[in-house]
């Protein structure tokens, strides 16, 4: 019986000390961050409206299956949308995340604000730098926030799953607009 107590004990210290390894991750320096680049052989006018046209974000951002965009705010800073997601992590199975554009530079800068009410928000920064030969290096730095204490308590393996779907996301919007007909962005969708 002595042997019975002791493993129920050390049971309950593995869990109590992977709990508290948990929690105190979450304090480490780049906790709930993500910053990602990649190289596309297109210039940052071809790449831009990849960034904000509703169709094309559903050809390279997995899950994604709307974009509803708010016909009452112009593409340009305080720009709308709303995004409805596939999780697969999430038992309702649908996510809706509210998109703010806070900073609108094409075909250069364009930032957002996002939040889904009671599960997190967050800030992502799109940059397009050109680089030589008509191509473009991309680069997403975006910090998140998590609402729900459990979400809060595995940060560490959340944000490791959302930087895997994130660096796919970016291989996926390469391939993407490279193998699409070449097409500058006009004035008008500046």
């Amino acid at each position: 019986m002595r042997w019975l107590r002791f493993a129920a004990l050390t049971v309950l210290a593995l869990v109590v000390l992977a709990v508290a390894a948990l929690w105190l991750a979450g304090f480490r320096a780049g906790a709930g961050t993500i910053d990602s680049s990649v190289e596309i052989d297109r210039s940052p006018e071809v790449v831009w409206p990849w960034l904000q046209d509703p169709d094309k974000l559903k050809a390279w951002v997995s899950w994604l299956t709307a974009v509803e965009a708010d016909a009452a705010t112009p593409p340009g800073v305080g720009y709308r949308t709303v995004w409805t997601m596939h999780d697969q992590y999430n038992k309702d199975g649908a996510m809706r995340i509210a998109s703010t554009a806070t900073e609108w530079n094409p075909p250069h800068r364009l930032a957002v604000h996002i939040a889904s009410p009671g599960a997190f928000s967050g800030d992502a920064r799109y940059t397009l730098e050109p680089l030589p030969g008509g191509r473009t290096r991309l680069r997403c730095q975006s910090r998140y926030r998590f609402d729900l204490w459990l979400a809060r308590l595995f940060e560490p393996l959340v944000m490791k799953q959302a930087e895997e779907k994130f660096t796919g996301d970016m291989a996926r919007l390469k391939t993407r607009v490279e193998a699409a007909p070449t097409t500058v962005l006009s004035a008008a969708a500046r």
